[in-house]
């Protein structure tokens, strides 16, 4: 029976060193850079998990409104009648802000209120540049019909959603809005890739 022999941590030590004097040892070779996302004008980081995309700010349109009180403009359905329909009592005071845009446009969608929850999604894209808001716009806009409007929504959710500030709350949404409009926009994004 041989034995096998038992390195120490010196004996390594000492064959590294002689690997690093006679160059006997590979030489690490840095990767050839990917392309990646350009998340503004002046940085860029990789995407492992990801085929590069371009994202940038100046697609997205910049934030105009605060978040405040309201009614959005556009509305198909009377605030009087939409609003407690949804569970949110009288319009007076109606708290306008990315997240309850959202949340509104979604109880919308979910009841096919498809105007009502664009109307929504574009109120609170007015205030932000949040994924979710884009994703939901579009397959609404899919759902009425207006091609391009939900082309141009799709694109713009790509981008934003490659920035993580707007991303928040993106995969519970792509799990709510999962319908066939949702696949197909997908799809076409997938096409231009």
């Amino acid at each position: 029976m041989q034995s096998i022999p038992v390195l120490t941590v010196s004996a390594v030590t000492m064959m590294i060193c002689i690997f690093a004097q006679t160059g006997a040892h590979a030489q690490p070779t840095k990767p050839a850079p990917r392309p990646g996302i350009v998340v503004d004008s002046t940085s860029e980081q990789d995407a492992p998990d990801h085929p590069p995309m371009r994202a940038s700010r100046a697609l997205l349109p910049a934030p105009e409104l605060a978040p405040g009180f309201g009614i959005p403009d556009g509305l198909v359905t009377k605030p009087e009648i939409l609003l407690p329909l949804l569970g949110y009592g009288t319009p007076d005071c109606f708290v306008l802000t990315p997240v309850t845009c959202y949340e509104t446009a979604y109880k919308c969608y979910a009841r096919g209120l498809y105007g009502d929850a664009v109307a929504f999604a574009d109120h609170g894209l007015r205030m932000s540049n949040h994924a979710r808001l884009y994703l939901l716009k579009a397959v609404c806009e899919m759902h009425l019909g207006h091609c391009d409007e939900a082309g141009a929504a799709i694109f713009k959710y790509r981008d934003a959603s490659m920035i993580p500030s707007e991303a928040w709350g993106l995969l519970p949404a792509r799990e709510r809005i999962n319908d066939p409009m949702r696949l197909r926009l997908e799809a076409m994004l997938d096409a231009t890739r």
